[in-house]
């Protein structure tokens, strides 16, 4: 079985975690998925840890960095279904963090319209001072 499985969304694509025990190395892969997701032109991600069962504290370095390689190219991350008492933690990192699947997907769906708001309120503003 692949450790970490890849579908495209609409808004965002679904990378879940396949495994219960998660090591150093199943987060290597799922950085290297995200990555190559990116190089095909994705920006918003979910990440499914719904299966996840044991999960060693030193990865949330790991999940830092994959926060940070999103956050640079103005993408966003959601990590849903993760283990009870892990929200603060990720709070701490200023990552997301959804209970389902469905609070990870209305979450990127109303930034992407307030991106957009936020863009054409911007243009607006641009165009009402003369600037081009």
């Amino acid at each position: 079985m692949n450790e970490v499985s890849y579908k495209k969304e609409e808004q965002y694509s679904l990378l879940t975690m396949e495994v219960a025990k998660v090591f150093r190395d199943n987060m290597k892969h799922l950085r290297s998925v995200l990555v190559t997701a990116m190089e095909t032109g994705d920006v918003n991600f979910v990440l499914n840890f719904e299966k996840i069962t044991e999960f060693d504290p030193s990865l949330y370095v790991k999940l830092d960095e994959i926060n940070h390689i999103v956050n640079k190219e103005n993408g966003i991350l959601v990590v849903a279904c993760f283990q009870a008492g892990s929200e603060e933690l990720l709070k701490d990192l200023d990552i997301v963090s959804t209970k389902t699947l469905s609070e990870a997907s209305d979450y990127i769906f109303m930034e992407e319209i307030e991106r957009h708001f936020l863009a054409d309120e911007e243009e607006e503003t641009t165009d009402e001072a003369g600037i081009e």
